[in-house]
């Protein structure tokens, strides 16, 4: 009964989950999240995304304990409501979607063949595995 209401729940989303393994970023995506990432984020996330004494590394394994179990909307709608932290509310869907590819290629998830979407409820299908 819990893979008829699975296969339910697959087909009422339009989305198949998948995880941030699946490659669901492009490369070039990464690259305007990088762009934004050196002018909006660095400052506090440092330059290679390892965090600082004011906000928390976005990379390696305390980041990877921190998300593991969310999904890809869940940081997405953090991003969007809580970031640049001087001025939060002022990205873009599309650049909080950039800079969450970014952040996927710097945790060494592989890119795809689509851009990471803004649609929250898609976002919601990707899952952040917890190893």
């Amino acid at each position: 009964m819990a893979l008829v209401t699975l296969g339910a729940v697959r087909h009422a989303a339009g989305q198949t989950p998948r995880t941030v393994l699946d490659g669901v970023y492009t490369e070039g995506q990464a690259r305007r999240g990088q762009m934004l990432y050196t002018e909006a984020c660095k400052s506090c996330h440092g330059d290679t995304l390892t965090g600082s004494t004011i906000a928390p590394g976005l990379v390696g394994a305390d980041f990877l304990a921190d998300v593991g179990g969310m999904t890809a909307g869940d940081i997405f709608s953090q991003i969007l409501k809580t970031m640049p932290s001087d001025d939060p509310g002022t990205l873009t869907p599309a650049q909080a979607a950039d800079a969450l590819a970014f952040i996927f290629s710097q945790n060494k998830w592989p890119a795809g063949q689509k851009d990471l979407t803004t649609d929250v409820a898609a976002l919601k299908q990707i899952r952040i595995p917890s190893k």
